[in-house]
């Protein structure tokens, strides 16, 4: 059995030969709770993703079937989706203008 870095106390357990020894294990232990911070943000934000992607899904859904009751095959005949496109960032600013105080 190495004893390398560590020296054994009358009780047979294992201390640290140095206190940089001791901090090294302390930043080490510190290190793996922020790595298990940043899985767990990582975990929430996947989440968070998931279900803002499931509500545009539905959105788009409900924007479709409304669509296919008000409007008529000829209304889309000159339709450019280019010339109609919203960026993602304004719909968002709006929705938190209308969601707002």
């Amino acid at each position: 059995m190495s004893t390398e870095g560590q020296s054994v106390g009358r009780s047979g357990e294992h201390a640290p030969v140095s206190p940089f020894l001791a901090e090294l294990k302390s930043q080490c232990e510190r290190l793996h709770q922020v790595v298990r911070e940043l899985e767990e943000e990582k975990k929430r934000d996947a989440e968070a993703l998931a279900a803002a992607q499931a509500e545009l899904s539905e959105y788009r859904r409900l924007v479709y079937d409304w669509a296919r009751e008000h409007v008529r095959e000829e209304d889309w005949a000159n339709f450019s989706k280019e010339q109609h496109a919203i960026p993602a960032e304004d719909v968002v600013a709006e929705l938190e203008r209308q969601d707002g105080p």
